[in-house]
């Protein structure tokens, strides 16, 4: 990155703004979702009841999302400090 071009750091500040206000909020809402949905199949399988295998492959790619895009902002350095318009 540039960091002595300023439209280089507006538009990766803006990068940073659409990660920090949208993607994150719906990666962290996919979490939330994916939690719910492993702890009734875990509820289900401890009943004794068959658990539902279609669940178990998004349920565990929407947990383990936000990994990924936390290392996609480290590495895009969306919390350097030059960072700033």
């Amino acid at each position: 990155m540039d960091w002595t071009s300023r439209p280089a750091r507006i538009a990766r500040l803006k990068e940073k703004n659409h990660f920090d206000q949208v993607v994150m909020p719906l990666a962290y809402t996919g979490v939330g979702i994916a939690t719910l949905l492993l702890f009734w199949q875990g509820l289900e399988f401890l009943e004794g009841n068959p658990t539902n295998q279609a669940i178990w492959i998004p349920a565990l790619f929407f947990l383990l999302l936000p990994i990924p895009l936390a290392l996609t902002r480290w590495i895009r350095r969306h919390h350097h400090h030059r960072l700033q318009a």
